[in-house]
């Protein structure tokens, strides 16, 4: 009987030691690993190893055994950088899984050989073993937690959440509701009541605790949705801004703000599908080559602005004025028949002619090739037809100005 008190005994020595070293390996493991931390765990296993000594040899009651071993866990809130919530629950935590733990098992044992929990406590080599099986489960928890980086991340998470403060008020009930349970084990009462109402009270502790970081959990993980989904959603916004930004770039000629020849072709393309009438106009400036020549292309570029921003007042809301090449452009009018589209193209040339800047007009030819409802004609032979009745055109005020100035 000694000798397997006495290795109960050096068995509790050991697994305080290695208790706590684990613990150290768990404040690491959460990140708490600052310089002074590493001569924390063997003096954290000094005073476990006194402290189950003394119980294991002198019998202290239960629950001042609990109040010092909570004051030992306690002191771990000296080797976090910030206090908080979230570290009273760890400890509370941590406390509240050891000491249910040990109620159940001395329930357990209580009920199993029919002793009466105090009975069960005064007998040193079940009180040993009690203590040595404590010690194992304890140090199997805090390995398994030190092993599981990603889960110790998550716990982090659960208790830095606002909706811990509720949790954290819970646990410190729950320590208080831990050490009424071990006063129970001061008094005579029924050994079978008091053996159920430790195992029983104590898992149902333990389950509503599991719950509640469960519920802990639930929360977090649709607060990180809610966060994923406001943060994929301001990244489509983006997107959207940079996809417009890109259409508007390959729509819009970055030097006269008219359309491109992709979007009119396109615009067009649409038209025929639909079978909605249009007239397409071709026309090409008179004087850029000259004002070019004459003074540069900065100032033919602004010559090119000029002519696009007075020309696009001419035109209806629903109509389509795109740039296709340096002095060329194209014009979509939806709706009107040749000889309505040469009639307003005409009074706009007419109005553009007048002398600028410069002694400059912004005279321009052009020519037209009218789409009827429902036309067989293609994108090709449209722009074909138009770009020969805007060289027509031009031929024939070339031809004018020649025999005026003759």
């Amino acid at each position: 009987m000694t000798q397997n008190l006495n290795a109960l005994m050096l068995l509790i020595l050991l697994l305080s030691g290695l208790y706590a070293f684990s613990s150290w390996g768990l404040l690491s493991a959460l990140n708490q690993d600052m310089p002074h931390l590493r001569h924390w765990w063997p003096v954290l296993g000094l005073c476990l190893c006194a402290l189950f000594l003394i119980m294991a040899l002198f019998n202290l009651p239960l629950p001042l055994f609990f109040l010092l071993l909570y004051g030992l866990k306690v002191c771990e809130l000296l080797h976090f950088p910030e206090p908080g919530q979230p570290n009273w629950a760890a400890v509370n935590v941590g406390f509240l899984f050891t000491c249910a733990a040990c109620l159940i098992l001395l329930g357990l044992l209580s009920f199993g050989l029919g002793l009466d929990t105090r009975a069960v406590l005064s007998d040193p080599a079940l009180r040993a073993a009690c203590l040595a099986l404590l010690l194992l489960f304890g140090l199997a928890a805090e390995l398994l937690l030190s092993r599981r980086a990603g889960f110790l991340a998550e716990f982090r998470d659960i208790y830095g959440s606002e909706e811990s403060r509720l949790f954290v008020r819970f646990t410190f009930l729950a320590v208080i509701f831990v050490l009424a349970d071990a006063a129970a084990c001061l008094f005579e009462l029924p050994s079978a009541v008091v053996s159920l109402f430790l195992v029983g009270s104590n898992a149902l502790l333990l389950m509503m605790v599991g719950f509640f970081m469960n519920q802990l959990n639930i929360i977090r993980q649709e607060d990180y949705l809610e966060y994923e989904h406001t943060r994929l959603t301001s990244t489509m916004h983006q997107q959207a801004e940079r996809t417009e930004a890109l259409r508007d770039t390959a729509y819009r000629d970055p030097l006269t703000g008219a359309y491109t020849r992709l979007y009119l072709f396109n615009y067009l393309e649409l038209l025929l599908s639909r079978h909605t009438p249009f007239t397409l106009a071709y026309l090409d400036l008179d004087g850029l080559k000259a004002v070019n020549d004459a003074y540069g292309h900065l100032t033919g570029d602004h010559y090119l602005r000029e002519f696009s921003g007075q020309f696009t007042k001419a035109l209806r809301g629903e109509d389509v004025f795109a740039r296709v090449g340096g002095d060329e452009f194209m014009v979509l009018l939806p709706g009107l028949s040749a000889e309505a589209a040469e009639a307003l193209l005409s009074a706009a040339r007419t109005r553009l002619e007048a002398p600028r800047g410069q002694g400059f007009s912004l005279s321009f030819s052009f020519g037209t090739a009218e789409a009827p409802a429902g036309t067989k004609k293609t994108r090709e032979s449209l722009v074909r037809e138009a770009d020969r009745s805007m060289y027509a055109d031009k031929s024939a005020r070339r031809g004018r100005e020649v025999r005026h100035d003759l």
